[in-house]
């Protein structure tokens, strides 16, 4: 299947902030220009997985490399046995700069 953007694979720990279900600390599996793809790092209760849809927004902090959080805003692309594909959401003002 051919890919618009290559993948990375790293692991890094994130913390998932979704408005219905709350916090999940999650790895990322790999990451790309276009968003990336993260699994739980606990069980995941079944409703709190019904709680979440596709395009749904999430707020992912990941920790920089200056012991800081870099904080993003992605969109949730699909769903998998293993995770969730998260897609970048571009703010539309920044990209026109």
């Amino acid at each position: 299947m051919f890919r618009k953007h290559g993948r990375t694979s790293i692991q890094c720990p994130v913390l998932l902030m979704h408005k219905k279900v709350g916090h999940i600390e999650a790895l990322t599996r790999d990451i790309s220009a276009g968003g990336m793809f993260v699994g739980p790092e606990l069980d995941i209760p079944d409703e709190a997985i019904a709680g979440m849809s596709v395009d749904d927004e999430v707020e992912v902090h990941l920790a920089n490399s200056e012991n800081g959080i870099e904080r993003m805003r992605l969109r949730i692309a699909r769903f998998a046995e293993d995770g969730w594909g998260l897609s970048f959401i571009i703010n539309s003002r920044a990209a026109k700069r």
